[in-house]
């Protein structure tokens, strides 16, 4: 695969070989990385000629919205700046020990406990992010519905989303939710510092994978 960004003082030309709307997106982002990569701003490009080739099939970014939640809109926004970088993959972390992000109806606990913490946690003051809920508690998720539209978005832009749901391990708010899927019982709350907790593995009971 492989791009040519040609422009002189009258024309500009973009020419690929293969994947020509992938390659053509990817010479608009070549043209405006010119434009605003620089710390001096250009009002005219003159003359470029620009031959291109990706050295890596995977091109990744991870954001982890299960300690700090970022809006849909939010997320939207990281896939426009991916898309100029041409970065391809979208790592969502979505579920960890601080928080879980994503809707499964038939488990709905899974957001309404483990989603909401008591602050932002990790040191920051509490005036740091909005996402706060009615009752001061800090989270939110993303309903199935926007987990659809942002892989939409991401696919207009040439962007495949991979999403991290942790199990067995870093599943305190999993077990929040559903304490009985516990190797160790007790109470668990979703945590507001970093760290692994070895001890919350969710017992690898054949009910667990059958409901």
């Amino acid at each position: 695969m492989g791009l040519v960004v040609l422009i002189n003082q009258s024309i500009l030309i973009i020419t690929a070989a293969i994947f020509l709307s992938t390659m053509c997106r990817h010479g608009h982002a070549t043209i405006m990385f010119f434009i605003f990569g620089s710390s001096t701003l250009i009002y005219f490009i003159m003359a470029i000629f620009s031959r291109l080739k990706t050295r890596f099939k995977w091109r990744g970014f991870m954001l982890d919205v299960s300690r700090h939640f970022f809006t849909k809109q939010e997320v939207e926004t990281f896939l426009d700046l991916m898309a100029m970088q041409k970065l391809n993959v979208f790592h969502w972390h979505l579920t960890d020990d601080h928080g879980w992000r994503i809707e499964i109806k038939k488990y709905p606990k899974l957001t309404e406990i483990g989603a909401w913490r008591s602050d932002v946690g990790f040191d920051f003051p509490s005036n740091s992010t909005t996402a706060y809920g009615p009752d001061g508690r800090y989270g939110r998720f993303y309903t199935q519905d926007d987990i659809r539209e942002v892989v939409k978005y991401a696919a207009a832009r040439h962007i495949t989303v991979v999403p991290e749901i942790e199990m067995p391990g870093h599943a305190t708010v999993a077990l929040a939710a559903y304490p009985q899927y516990s190797c160790t019982g007790g109470l668990f709350e979703p945590l507001m510092t970093a760290g692994i907790l070895m001890a919350f593995m969710i017992r690898p009971k054949r009910k667990l994978f059958s409901s």
